[in-house]
């Protein structure tokens, strides 16, 4: 039983995943300058930059990991 990922759909590229990062980076900071940012409106925005973060290591560790794995075939 085989995946083949690349047929079924295409993974986002490592530089939309850097500018999508960036993007909530920015928001982030943005809403965080605000003087009266409330701790509950800024939260939500946190955790997907942080969700997006994490994933995105995960990606790249995995990654890695199949790399590791596709060297018998070569």
């Amino acid at each position: 039983m085989s995946t083949d990922r690349s047929s079924s759909h295409s993974e986002p590229s490592q530089t939309e995943d850097a500018s999508r990062l960036s993007l909530l980076k920015q928001q982030l900071d943005e809403r965080l300058a605000l003087p009266r940012a409330s701790g509950w409106r800024i939260l939500p925005l946190e955790w997907r930059y942080d969700f997006a973060l994490l994933f995105d290591q995960v990606r790249g560790w995995m990654a890695n990991i199949d790399r590791s794995y596709n060297t018998r075939s070569k």
